[in-house]
């Protein structure tokens, strides 16, 4: 679980703050007071409810805002990216959870989300303050390695300060020896008290008789209560016996086993002095064949008086390579270290291949991995949500107006349907126009009348007209009409508009004219006929006009009305469908801008050298896996480099060494072994000049020296037969065959024993009276039953014992006796009461125990292992090993073997292993809970060499777990980078943000 980011609305001081991306090592620097504890306060908050105003822990709800709370947005292996949002609501907050896929819930899917992981065991296993470090120096003693212990199990103190309380009031209650504790007054008290109460008792004669009969009844409850509790006893050891089968099954087997191999003749530690034997007869053998050997060479040197004549002039280079020896110890380091580079490059290669889909092994080709292609994806997929949303939701428009539009189809259908035929409504259109027309028809007649009296006129007139007089008025009225016409097209062509408005002007007026002398001339008997018959229609129309015609008129006016409506719904209709055309024409925009869009990311997925089925939506992970890819390419290329370069360097001063150790008549093997042969003969040459002068006396020593150890050597071939002759056998193999089977049989046995020790004594014996399980079932049914008729039984005898205690009670009211047995009551109720009480705490304190002791046994020593590795780290290998012993306390081992508790531990270096222990227990538990780890300014008072060894222990530690580091300590920041470092501002700087 990684904190991605961080969003305050109101806490505290903090208004509206954010931290947008947080590293997995995030430094948080501010100023005293600038809101380091706050911001961890929130995060706590978030996670786990905010505190509820009956606990003393600080709620920091805002003085000067109303909004109280905030979100998180967390980084899980199981739901991918989840935002946690707590705001003010009921005492803890109202919390919600929205998970990757969409998924939202509240306090129930955020306790699964976290695990069960409660408040108090985050912050005493995941929150490292100064606090931890300061509780080292104030636990003196002993006490010690137990707080230490049980901060390396469980993260704090908290078992221990209990288990030290339960037992502070055992003490207070009760002391085996002691007289001030409660029990021990009480007990005293109570023993006294009976004395006098026994006293007491004597004085009452009928008492005595009713007493005897109590103490029978007593005495049979008793007898019931013993046989009770040994059927229970012996029902608890069936179930035991029942529990256990398998174990004394295999106990039975084991015994037939033993009896069938039966007893073996074999000296005691018979192998192991075998071997010592054999290993010091060849040992002897071998230096006794030295022995003679360097006698021979000490007979060939006589003889030869020479130096080895090859390796002579080698003499120089030799003593450079023994010189140059912790050099190729280093050169095998740094090859080691370079090849294991090299893996973890090609396993974190492989692994991105096979996220992207990439051919593993294969050929990378180089893709752009600008920032520009980063911002570029980051845009064209902001833009692919925003497009796709606007096609959704046009096309949701597209829906709503074609639902409307089939509405007005529908009206429109209806009012067709209702609609005359044009032609009815033509008659009617008529029939109302002459109906409304009537005044206009009078009038048409009437100028019909006054036309047909003019044209009367004009004929009568035109007969009297001289034709000369008709002919000179065309002729000049035709001439004017000519020149207008020749003029109007001159000033046309000419563009003289002025003119061109005057001859038209001028055409008109004389075709104008010569019409009225045409009309006025051609009047013809067939326009007066026509106008008679005209004037006759219409006096025929006038007089037929009556009141029949107001339901054609209706009609009229329906259809009217009707077809207005008709209008205005096409309209509307018309109208929906140019908004569906305008809508698809945005929709196809829009899907045209979506597919280019889809093009672009496409390409830039080509670019990129992914799959064609890889999904776009994801190409800003891609990308940041390609560059890590492209790093991870150039690490590997760089690294092979160097790995080529010390493997020559390597292989060359291997080439050197075989040389001469051919030279020096070496057989080459492993090159240690090589190395230190040759140093062996080029000190041997160095010293055959006095080896020649000593030759003479050492061979009479060597001759000395192999005497005893030939005798040495019988002695040893001696014993081994003696061995052979007490494990009665003759030779190795058959010795060793038997040492085998003794081996097999010694197993059997300590399985037999530990078995015996599960099993108890009286179980074995128990179970030989029973052929099977389903016989002990048989047997713990009977027993129940039995049980069940006691217990009538001894209800029975109680209920007697309570009537005699009444009659008893009755003889004891009158006297001091009375008084005396209640105080003695009153005293023992007392006295049980305290004993109870001291047993719940007794309880308690074991169950404590318990679960310290099954932490040290199942999670220190993991906590040890890893906490012994940063302990060497953290002081430069003066501590390299932890030892948790069988007794439960923890010792420290220096590098000279030197064991410390860690009482005897300096300040500084207790603190090393205080904080080795926390961050082992971290790295323990982070495959059960992967939480991220808050600092608080926990390494003030370390030192400025341990402080860096501690930073870079938890940059080490950042790489699998995510660290957020709070401090106020300049050097602490400067020691890492900008990019990993949050600055809290100041108070003035606060005042300015939060104005802003």
């Amino acid at each position: 679980m990684k904190v991605k980011s961080l969003h305050i609305y109101g806490y505290g001081k903090l208004i509206d703050f954010q931290i947008r991306e947080i590293s997995s090592l995030q430094i948080i620097y501010g100023e005293n007071e600038a809101g380091k504890s706050t911001i961890m306060s929130f995060i706590h908050s978030i996670l786990f409810g905010f505190p509820s105003k009956q606990q003393a822990i600080l709620r920091y709800e805002p003085k000067r805002h109303s909004a109280y709370g905030g979100r998180l947005i967390l980084e899980t292996s199981t739901h991918g990216e989840v935002v946690i949002e707590r705001v003010k609501g009921k005492s803890s907050g109202d919390v919600s959870i929205i998970l990757e896929d969409g998924t939202r819930g509240g306090e129930e899917l955020l306790s699964n989300l976290l695990e069960g992981m409660d408040k108090a065991m985050y912050q005493s296993i995941f929150s490292f303050n100064l606090h931890g470090l300061q509780e080292v120096q104030r636990i003196k003693g002993d006490e010690i390695g137990r707080y230490l212990i049980a901060a390396g199990t469980i993260g704090t103190d908290m078992l221990l300060s209990a288990e030290q309380l339960f037992q502070k009031e055992l003490d207070q209650l009760f002391k085996p020896s002691g007289r001030k504790p409660r029990l021990n007054e009480q007990i005293k008290v109570l023993r006294e008290q009976e004395k006098e109460l026994k006293n007491a008792k004597q004085q009452n004669a009928q008492y005595e008789a009713i007493l005897l009969k109590k103490e029978t009844i007593e005495r049979n409850i008793a007898k019931i209560e013993i046989e009770l509790r040994k059927d229970e006893q012996e029902l608890q050891n069936g179930k035991e016996l029942l529990r256990k089968w398998p174990l004394i099954y295999e106990n039975n087997q084991l015994q037939s086993r033993i009896k069938e191999i039966g007893s073996i003749q074999f000296p005691a530690n018979g192998l192991a002095r075998y071997e010592t034997n054999l290993d010091k007869i060849v040992t002897i053998s071998s230096r006794i064949s030295g022995i003679k050997e360097r006698i021979r060479q000490t007979h060939r040197l006589l003889k030869d008086h020479a130096f080895i004549d090859a390796f002579q002039p080698m003499m120089v280079r030799a003593e450079k390579m023994i010189n140059e020896w912790s050099y190729f110890q280093h050169l095998e380091t740094v090859i080691a270290t370079l090849q294991r580079k090299k893996i973890d490059c090609n396993e974190r290669i492989e692994a991105i291949c096979q996220e992207l889909h990439y051919p593993i092994g294969g050929h990378f080709r180089e893709v752009n991995l600008s920032i520009d292609i980063k911002g570029r994806i980051k845009d064209l997929l902001n833009q692919d949500v925003r497009l796709d949303s606007k096609l959704g939701e046009i096309r949701t428009q597209i829906i709503q107006a074609m639902n409307k539009q089939k509405k007005m189809e529908n009206i429109c259908q209806e009012i067709e349907l209702t609609l005359l035929p044009e032609n009815e409504f033509k008659q009617l259109q008529i029939e109302k126009q002459d109906w409304e027309n009537t005044e206009q028809l009078r009038k048409e007649k009437k100028d019909n009348e006054k036309e047909l009296e003019l044209l009367l006129k004009n004929e009568a007139r035109s007969k009297h007209l001289k034709k000369k007089e008709r002919d000179q008025a065309y002729a000049r009225t035709g001439v004017f009409l000519i020149i207008s016409i020749g003029l109007l097209i001159w000033t046309l062509s000419s563009s003289q508009w002025v003119m061109s408005t005057f001859a038209a002007i001028a055409l008109a007026f004389s075709i104008l004219s010569l019409n009225t002398m045409r009309k006025n001339n051609a009047t013809s008997p067939q326009e007066s006929e026509r106008l008679k018959q005209r004037i006759q229609v219409l006096s025929n129309t006038l007089s037929k006009r009556n009141t029949g015609m107001d339901d054609s008129l209706k009609r009229y006016e329906e259809q009217v009305r009707l077809r207005e409506e008709w209008k205005n719904s096409y309209s509307l209709l018309e109208q929906h469908k140019q908004q569906i055309n305008e809508l698809r024409e945005q929709e196809q925009k829009s899907a045209d801008l979506y597919y280019e869009n889809q093009l672009k990311l496409q390409e830039i997925r080509d670019e990129l050298g992914l799959v064609q089925n890889f999904s776009v939506s994801r190409l800003d992970d891609a990308y940041e896996l390609l560059l890590e890819l492209s790093q991870l390419i150039k690490t590997k290329a760089k690294t092979k480099d160097e790995l080529k370069e010390y493997l020559q360097r390597h292989e060359q001063w291997i080439s050197t060494l075989s040389e001469l150790s051919h030279a020096a008549g070496i057989e080459f093997e492993e090159p240690g072994v090589t190395f230190f042969q040759l140093k062996k003969i080029f000190k041997q040459e160095q010293e055959k000049t006095i080896i020649q002068k000593e030759l003479t006396g050492k061979l009479l020593e060597l001759t000395d020296e192999a005497r005893p150890l030939e005798f040495e050597l019988e002695q040893y071939q001696s014993s081994l037969s003696k061995l052979q002759t007490l494990a009665e056998v003759d030779c190795e193999e058959e010795f060793r065959k038997k040492a085998r089977e003794f081996e097999e049989l010694t197993k059997m046995q300590e399985r037999v024993a530990m078995l015996t020790a599960q099993l108890g004594s009286n179980l074995p014996d128990t179970a030989r009276m029973s052929k099977s399980d389903e016989e002990i079932k048989e047997r713990l049914i009977a027993l129940k039953e039995k049980n069940k008729k006691t217990s009538v039984q001894l209800d029975e005898l109680r209920s007697e014992l309570a009537s005699v205690r009444h009659q008893l009670q009755l003889l004891e009211e009158g006297g001091s006796y009375t008084e005396k047995l209640h105080r003695f009551h009153q005293l023992r109720s007392i006295f049980n009461e305290e004993s109870r009480n001291w047993a719940r705490i007794a309880i308690a304190k074991s169950l404590v125990q318990k679960i310290m002791d099954n932490y040290k046994k199942e999670r220190f020593p993991k906590v040890v292992k890893k906490a012994q590795e940063y302990m060497a780290f953290l002081t430069d290998g003066e501590y390299t090993r932890l030892t948790f012993l069988p007794e439960g306390s923890l010792v420290v081992e220096s590098s000279d073997g030197v064991l410390f508790d860690p009482a005897e531990l300096s300040q500084g270096t207790g603190e090393q292993l205080y904080t080795a222990l926390r961050f082992a227990l971290v790295q323990v538990l982070k495959g059960d809970y992967p939480f991220p780890i808050i600092i608080d300014d926990g390494f003030v008072n370390f030192d400025y060499v341990r402080t860096q060894k501690v930073l870079r222990l938890i940059e080490k530690v950042s790489e699998t777990t995510q660290i957020l580091l709070f401090t106020c300590h300049e050097h602490i920041r400067n020691h890492f980078q900008d990019e990993s470092i949050v600055s809290l501002p100041g108070k003035k700087e606060q005042l300015i943000v939060n104005n802003q």
